[in-house]
């Protein structure tokens, strides 16, 4: 299965799939877990080799792309509605991980699996996004401190998750690393010092630059997840790279792994994402 998600696999030179109905429920199932079944659907469409596969096989991956693009559109339409009133207040915003990533980075969004949307706002405009939130009929799951901003962000990098019924889960960033986090806790004003605009649907927001993307996911992968966390994550680190990797200022990425003190978790994960997937990345960071 990795074989055929990595950037190795071509449909000119792939073999044929030929494996036993065990073997393609085994897949189904890993897939699955992994977080990588549309992704799977996608590569398999792309290399001419859907026709290889069991029906039942085809249709499992075709549903769970379908549902992945239409969960994804509804995701869309709540980032807009929220973009929008958080513009009007003035509150700029950071589209972290999925959102930006299902919409920039990868060839169609069904791909992307998401369950939440993560966005990163100034610490001083929580209290003021919470309550445009709140407005939009969201609760907030038990915190702590309920209600208590400062408590909150004294213990998390973001507020307890708002949740609303037939809604994305909403969290609200004001950093991507916990206060006293590991030996890697940074100042947030390098979060937005290393920010672009961008454009997510009809909303016009802000994203990390691919360098600073790039760090962030491998951080997500190695020091939040521990490399626990399925094949996704991992799988996020390939598109970002093979789609901008000629463009990737890597001088740039090993100045923020220095300065964020994360140089061994980019390190690692770049090495795993190549050594599951040929992810194109430079020789030095190859084991």
């Amino acid at each position: 299965m990795v074989s055929l998600l990595g950037s190795s696999a071509h449909h000119e030179t792939h073999d044929r799939v030929v494996y036993a109905q065990s073997d393609w429920d085994d897949i189904l199932s890993a897939a699955s877990r992994l977080g990588v079944l549309p992704i799977l659907y996608f590569r398999l469409q792309n290399m001419g080799l859907l026709a290889d596969c069991p029906e039942k096989f085809v249709v499992r991956c075709k549903e769970s792309w379908r549902r992945t693009t239409l969960t994804n559109m509804r995701l869309l339409h709540a980032f807009g509605q929220i973009a929008s009133l958080f513009q009007t207040a003035g509150i700029p915003i950071v589209a972290l991980k999925g959102i930006y990533l299902a919409n920039h980075i990868y060839p169609h969004s069904g791909m992307r699996q998401m369950g939440d949307i993560d966005l990163l706002v100034p610490k001083d405009d929580l209290s003021q996004a919470r309550e445009i939130l709140l407005g939009l009929g969201y609760t907030q799951l038990a915190a702590v401190a309920y209600g208590d901003i400062q408590a909150e962000v004294e213990i998390a990098h973001h507020l307890a998750p708002f949740v609303k019924e037939g809604s994305p889960t909403i969290e609200l960033h004001w950093h991507i690393v916990k206060p006293g986090e590991g030996h890697y806790l940074f100042p947030v004003e390098e979060l937005w010092r290393r920010t672009v605009a961008c454009q997510i649907g009809n909303s016009s927001v802000l994203a990390l630059t691919r360098e600073a993307l790039l760090v962030h996911l491998c951080m997500h992968v190695s020091y939040h997840h521990l490399f626990a966390f399925g094949l996704r994550p991992l799988y996020d680190v390939h598109t970002l790279i093979s789609l901008y990797g000629g463009t990737l200022d890597w001088v740039e990425i090993a100045s923020i792994g220095a300065s964020w003190r994360v140089a061994a978790g980019i390190h690692l994960t770049l090495a795993v994402a190549q050594q599951l997937f040929g992810t194109p990345i430079p020789p030095h960071y190859q084991i």
